[in-house]
């Protein structure tokens, strides 16, 4: 059976080929870095370069039966432009592909940011109340595109869509979350927010592409279905940050910081930002509030209807992360 995953050239999407080669599926990748999908070529992988932006270049792809979305700009700043043309022009051209090649489901990575308010959150349910505003560009069009998914499936013009929301992927080979943790630590300090004691999920990123393959296959209670995963273990924020950090930069002092003078410090960066036309400032009041509160997600929808039990425990996640860092 032939698989698409799109977006191979990233740290979930290669995971997931691999994961899925080893598991005996004929995989298609693809992506936009050729050099990255020469080496994740390997026997059940073959890598096509690819924009998902182009209707022509995936109309060139040959037919999959099941295709798994992990392509996405993903990112705290940037122009609504460009999320819209990433995230959902993207799935509207790869909903296009689905029809014409007979696609029989899509599992499509999507993200809790859409719940994230500046506020404490525990056991968030995926039916949970959302913001009135998103906190982000990124989260806007995520959610965008799980509306664009969701009414093609309940209209009958679309694969039955599995939509799964993974909160804060990590492991190795991880090139977003750790890495920014490990760019502040190299300075000596770390900020900790309101004690750090904020209750976080983090995901190890074999346990999201586990879930993504349960996904594909599970009978589905609806044409789309919606579905939390992380690895079920909260913790505080301090802890996790202690247990990747101390052995990695054992100088590091951890500093209690008060939270409001440093969001509105984040306000003021994104501010001036926008008038100067300027990149990501070094602060966002979404990266800040990311430290400040909690955030833990309900996912018995997933053990029960997908069946899923996270394959890979938090703490030996966290001590194969370290444990190569240290290597390298």
């Amino acid at each position: 059976m032939r698989a698409l995953v799109t977006g191979a050239t990233g740290f979930l999407g290669g995971r997931l080929a691999r994961m899925l080669a080893a598991a005996g599926r004929d995989v298609v990748a693809t992506g936009r870095n050729p050099e990255a999908g020469q080496r994740l070529e390997s026997p059940g992988i073959t890598f096509r370069a690819v924009d998902l932006t182009s209707l022509e270049q995936l109309r060139a792809l040959p037919p999959c039966e099941l295709v798994f979305h992990c392509a996405a700009l993903s990112s705290a700043w940037g122009p609504m432009a460009a999320f819209r043309r990433a995230n959902v022009d993207a799935t509207r051209n790869l909903l296009d592909y689905c029809r014409r090649a007979g696609t029989r489901r899509l599992v499509h990575i999507s993200t809790p940011s859409i719940y994230f308010d500046f506020r404490d959150r525990t056991d968030v349910a995926e039916d949970a109340p959302l913001p009135r505003r998103f906190v982000n560009a990124y989260a806007a069009s995520k959610y965008a595109a799980e509306c664009l998914l969701n009414d093609a499936a309940r209209d009958g013009a679309g694969p039955q869509v599995a939509i799964l929301r993974p909160r804060g992927i990590f492991g190795v080979g991880d090139t977003a979350l750790m890495p920014r943790l490990e760019r502040v630590a190299r300075r000596g300090r770390f900020p900790l927010l309101r004690g750090g004691r904020a209750l976080v999920d983090i995901t190890h990123v074999d346990n999201v592409a586990h879930a993504a393959m349960l996904a594909a296959d599970a009978p589905l209670a609806a044409p789309a279905a919606c579905y939390n995963i992380t690895n079920g273990e909260p913790r505080a924020i301090g802890d996790i940050l202690s247990a990747v950090l101390r052995p990695l930069f054992p100088g590091c002092r951890f500093t209690p910081l008060p939270y409001p003078p440093l969001h509105g410090a984040a306000r003021l960066m994104e501010t001036g930002a926008r008038l100067l036309r300027l990149g990501e400032p070094p602060l966002t009041a979404y990266g800040v509030g990311l430290m400040a509160f909690s955030q833990t997600l309900d996912i018995s929808r997933a053990r029960r209807d997908l069946g899923y039990s996270p394959p890979v425990p938090l703490q030996e996640g966290i001590d194969r992360y370290v444990h190569a860092r240290g290597r390298g």
